[in-house]
Parts: structure tokens; C-alpha cells; sequence
């Protein structure tokens, strides 16, 4: 299975895309492979990381088109997931498209060979309160979906990928930005898939069946594949725990302390600090 990421930036790299990088090396290995796009990094830093981890991590440069704008940016993902699809991708290949803020706790792959899908997007199961509200937002009580894991098989996506990155450079071109008829899939990416597969009315239906311009989508359960809250114990069931960087803004070399009181968010729990801790290097 190839793991597929970006970033940009030394300090997002320095804070979560290496303990990123050594949760797979650690946990889900296999003869897997990540490919990592990255802008702003440095040579040092992409040098330390192959010292470390050798060919294991394959590094693609970004292009440098998109800009600094947050929905531009959500477009530059979508791109590289494109990209990585039409070149690099073989036809039998199972691919996770991730954010670099997350860390593998357990192998993926045994979990989704069985499961028949083009594309498989991760979503809540149940209503998900949390300190900070309640994330279950839709008057008709559908729940959201996160586009921070997804899964595709072969390259039939490809053209899902480029569709999905031309609305985003759309909607930053005409200063659409939150004024869309999904603001409350909270994110422009959940909120441009949430168009394109359920329509303006937003009837959601996380439905095995779904299909989408030829493509056969599957719904896995973020309490599994994508833990999102980053708050509470850390279930058994749960193989990729995700930490929502950009929402907590650590600091170089934090302590518990400084990651308690950060804002934004009330805290990260103790063992989920504890967990990031781990892969630390």
C-alpha cells in the first residue's frame, strides 16, 4: 500500500510530519511506501529524513502555483493526489491519501483488501459531541464525513482528483471561500466532495452503494480509520489517530504544559500527547 501526504513548512514538517514518517516506518512497514509532497522544506531536512528512514519515504516538490490561500491550498492536496494518481499509481495499487498530521498506530491494509471500492472516504457513525460541540451539524441529522484519510484502489479516481482540485481553484478564484451551500462539512475539501456526491440539498447517504461519475465509493468509520477529535482514551480499535495540527498550534520541542493551554482547542488529552510523543525524533 503507498502512503500519499504533503506539507509545507519546516515548523509543520519539524512537529508532525516526522512523527507522521516514523509512525508508519514503525507500525505499518510491510513494504509499503510514502510518497511525501513537500514545499518549504530544506535540503537538511529532506536529507536527515532519507538518512533515517532511506527509500522507505520518496519526496515530490509541490508546484509553486497555488499560493498561500487556505482554499488554494486544499486545491495543491487534491493536486498531488492527482498527480501521484496518473504517475505514479499502478492500476492494482491501494493508496491512503493523508494528512501529515496523523499517526498509524496499526497495518491498514489487512482492514480494507476485502472491501470493494473505487474511493472510501471515512465518516462519524453517530452523533460526536465533544467539549468544544457537538460535530453531528445537519438540521436532518446526517453526520459529517473527514476528508483527512481516503483510500483509493487502481487509478480510476484519477479524474475524481483533478475535478475535485479545479472546484477548489475555483471557489478561491471567485472568493467563494465559506459562502457555499456546505459550511457546515467544515472544510472546503469535505465541503466541495460533499457538492459533487450529494448535491446542494446536502442529502447525505453514506450508502455502500453510492456511485459517482463511475466510481463505487465505500464509508469506513473515522472511530477506526480516522480518529479525528484527538481527545479521550485511545480505543484498540482505533489505526490512525488523527491530531488535527493546524487546529493546535505546538510549539518547538513543547512540553505537556504548553500543549494544555494552547488555543483554540481546550487541550489534548494526557495519552494522546503521550502517543505523538512516541514518534517523536
Amino acid at each position: 500500500m503507498n502512503y500519499v501526504s504533503y506539507v509545507t513548512g519546516e515548523e509543520y514538517y519539524k512537529n508532525y510530519c516526522k512523527p507522521f514518517i516514523n509512525s508508519i516506518y514503525s507500525n505499518d512497514l510491510d513494504g509499503n511506501k510514502l510518497f511525501l509532497y513537500v514545499s518549504n522544506i530544506s535540503k537538511e531536512t529532506i536529507l536527515e529524513t532519507t538518512e533515517k528512514f532511506g527509500d522507505f519515504v520518496k519526496f515530490l516538490s509541490i508546484p509553486d502555483f497555488f499560493g498561500n490561500e487556505f482554499w488554494s491550498k486544499m486545491a495543491m492536496q487534491s493536486y498531488c493526489f492527482a498527480h501521484f494518481l496518473e504517475n505514479i499509481s499502478s492500476s492494482e495499487d491501494v493508496n491512503c491519501l493523508i494528512d501529515c498530521d496523523t499517526i498509524i498506530l496499526k497495518k491498514i491494509y489487512p482492514h480494507i483488501e476485502n472491501i470493494n471500492f473505487d474511493i472510501a472516504l471515512t465518516v462519524y457513525e453517530k452523533p460526536h459531541s465533544t467539549p468544544y460541540g457537538d460535530v453531528s451539524l445537519f438540521p436532518n441529522g446526517k453526520n459529517r464525513f473527514n476528508a483527512g484519510v481516503i483510500f483509493t484502489k487502481g487509478k480510476k479516481s484519477l479524474s475524481f482528483f483533478y475535478e475535485l482540485a479545479g472546484r477548489l481553484i475555483f471557489y478561491t478564484a471567485t472568493r467563494h471561500n465559506y459562502v457555499y451551500p456546505h459550511a457546515e462539512l467544515l472544510g472546503p475539501q469535505q465541503s466541495t466532495i460533499g457538492l459533487m456526491l450529494f448535491g446542494k440539498e446536502l442529502e447525505l447517504s453514506f450508502d455502500n452503494n453510492l456511485k459517482y461519475a463511475g466510481l463505487s465509493f465505500s464509508f469506513l468509520p473515522c472511530s477506526e480509520f480516522n480518529e479525528t477529535e484527538s481527545i479521550g482514551v485511545i480505543s484498540d480499535k482505533v489505526k490512525i489517530l488523527h491530531l488535527k495540527g493546524g487546529w493546535r498550534k505546538l510549539i518547538p520541542n513543547p512540553d505537556w504544559e504548553s500543549v494544555k493551554n494552547t488555543p483554540r482547542r481546550k487541550e489534548w488529552s494526557e495519552n494522546i500527547y503521550q502517543e505523538w510523543e512516541k514518534y517523536r525524533w
